[in-house]
């Protein structure tokens, strides 16, 4: 496969998005950003972006045409958009497409009640499986990456840290391990499957920069701040009923407590996305592992005191 280098970012203006873009510029890739026309986000000075309605075929076919490569991440809400967006670059000419895949594996164990989630993502990965099947010019990748670590801890309530308060809410004994992977890791990963492009092609990849419980996640922050925090200790059962009679009475906050339980649930098993022996860092060229204590001082430096957090992980809207 000959080398890729004009690429559109779907959804470059969001969270993730801005990392991928980061990393592709740094990388000498020529990027373009597709945005909706409501979009509010600030574009880096000197890059192209097109505007346009993820729901028009001829629209996106025109914004796609030139393209080598289409990087997706539009996030929860613009999943379903991926039809169309794999449609238009196929038809086109794109030679690949990443897909807005990022977080589980798809054979992750799961909740029932988060099944929701992989039943959309399914579809869409079959039809990019399917269009690759018609034309072996039209590749695909996706990139299972765990949660966004740096990210999830600053903004998802449900990771059980408040920075400002120097307060932790723990999960049964707090041992359950996760894998994770930084919002520049993953930006960086990105950047690596369109450097391999051979190497890369209709395969699902999974990457990780650490694994960690909530006791080492606590620990790091108390080294890196000097300060011992207050920690309460809750039981995911429980967090599960709780999460479960919201969802049965309509209430949207349902998912914070089946994404905690998702994750933490001691002995449940179901946040490790890839070991790292098997992980694919290498293909990717990220580093092997990265350093508990220096993520979270990373998190420190960018976090304010009035840390604000979400209540969902969406991490683009754009």
């Amino acid at each position: 496969m000959s080398d890729i280098k004009n690429v559109t970012v779907v959804g470059g203006g969001g969270n993730l998005g801005t990392y991928i873009v980061k990393s592709l510029l740094a990388a000498n890739f020529t990027v373009t950003i597709l945005s909706r026309p409501v979009s509010q986000s600030k574009f880096p000075d000197g890059i192209k972006v097109i505007k346009t309605d993820y729901t028009s075929l001829p629209a996106l076919k025109e914004a796609l045409r030139g393209q080598d490569a289409v990087v997706c991440a539009v996030g929860v809400q613009g999943i379903p958009d991926q039809i169309h967006l794999i449609d238009a670059a196929e038809a086109v000419g794109v030679r690949r497409f990443i897909l807005d895949e990022f977080g589980n594996a798809p054979d992750q164990k799961r909740l029932p009640e988060l099944e929701f989630a992989r039943e959309q993502k399914k579809r869409i990965l079959a039809h990019a499986m399917e269009k690759a099947a018609e034309n072996s010019s039209f590749t695909w990748t996706a990139l299972a990456t765990g949660s966004f670590i740096d990210w999830a801890i600053k903004k998802f309530p449900a990771m059980g840290f408040s920075i400002p308060d120097r307060t932790a809410r723990l999960y049964d004994t707090g041992n359950e391990p996760i894998t994770g992977t930084t919002m520049a890791g993953i930006g960086n990963a990105v950047t690596g499957i369109l450097q391999h492009p051979a190497a890369t092609a209709n395969k699902f990849l999974r990457v990780r920069s650490l694994q960690a419980t909530q006791n080492d996640i606590l620990a790091a922050f108390e080294e890196a701040t000097g300060e011992k925090w207050s920690v309460t200790y809750v039981s995911s059962k429980d967090v599960l009923a709780q999460g479960k009679a919201k969802l049965a009475a309509g209430d949207k906050g349902a998912i914070l407590d089946l994404v905690a339980t998702q994750l933490f649930e001691e002995g449940a098993g179901r946040s490790i996305v890839v070991t790292k022996e098997d992980s694919d860092n290498e293909l990717l060229g990220l580093p092997e592992e990265e350093d508990l204590l220096t993520v979270i001082k990373g998190i420190l430096s960018s976090t304010s005191l009035s840390q604000t957090t979400v209540p969902i992980i969406f991490y683009d809207k754009d």
